[in-house]
């Protein structure tokens, strides 16, 4: 197998890295070449276009993208012949392949969940994509991955101040109530997911990797109303998310995502950029 990567920032570096670590013959160029003689590429930052995808698609090739910049009116269409296809695709959120994701949905398992919300805290992107759409694309594929791809999203406030440096999104997954936070003012990073249920509330620290669990010791409910409760931290076997996702991208057959859900995290991202952003 042949890849390119097309970019020239962090991630750009990273995929380059990786797939050259995963005995992949790989190159980096900055724009997306004239011709396109490889089996897959991998965009990252401005490149992040469409009109890339869709022409790389359209080419024969595998498509991984850490983030999509709506520069087209068909959201989805490329999607759709990715399909058709049989060609892998891939956008947007990384945090979906975090060890630390797979495992709080098993503890979430049975849980009447009927509350969300997501923390995005870090220092200011190099990228041009708008700080709320990247958030969207980001935040409601790992929320909508965590609470199950059937539920429907609704965007139903969007709060921001006039450079989009912080923002905050309140929705409707299904019938739970959600909200994404997120900021460029910090210099520090940080990815968080608070799970709301009914016995008990979980934390998932994505960027350590770690899950904190505060739950009823009792299935009396009436103890659980006179507060006792226990804390308990789950320590998850730590690996790059980024690294397991190129790893199935790669060497695994089929897509890594259901073409379904990605088509739906287009929709909604899309929604929200047209209804808050234009």
């Amino acid at each position: 197998m042949k890849a390119v990567v097309v970019g020239t920032d962090y991630f750009a570096d990273r995929f380059l890295y990786l797939i050259k670590n995963m005995g992949v013959h790989a190159e980096r160029v900055s724009k997306i070449p004239a011709k396109l003689d490889f089996d897959a590429v991998f965009f990252s930052g401005a490149a992040c276009t469409m009109r890339n995808i869709s022409r790389s698609l359209k080419e024969g090739l595998h498509v991984f993208s850490e983030q999509i910049l709506f520069d087209s009116g068909d959201v989805t269409g490329f999607v759709d012949y990715a399909k058709r296809r049989g060609l892998k695709l891939y956008l947007g959120s990384f945090d979906i392949f975090n060890p630390v994701v797979r495992q709080v949905m098993e503890l979430l398992k049975n849980q009447d969940i009927f509350g969300v919300r997501l923390d995005r805290i870090g220092p200011v992107s190099h990228s041009n994509i708008n700080l709320i759409e990247d958030s969207v694309l980001h935040g409601i594929g790992t929320l909508r991955y965590i609470l199950g791809d059937k539920r429907p999203v609704e965007i139903q406030a969007c709060f921001s101040d006039k450079a989009h440096s912080q923002c905050t999104l309140v929705l409707k997954i299904g019938d739970v109530d959600g909200v994404i936070y997120a900021s460029n003012k910090n210099r520090y990073k940080e990815r968080t997911v608070d799970v709301f249920c009914r016995s008990m509330r979980a934390r998932v620290d994505i960027t350590r990797q770690e899950i904190y669990v505060l739950d009823s010791r009792n299935s009396d409910i009436n103890l659980c109303e006179a507060g006792v409760w226990s804390f308990r931290r789950y320590y998850v076997k730590k690996e790059e998310p980024l690294k397991v996702l190129i790893r199935d991208f790669l060497e695994k057959d089929g897509n890594p995502l259901d073409y379904g859900f990605i088509k739906g995290v287009l929709r909604t991202t899309f929604e929200v950029k047209r209804k808050f952003l234009e």
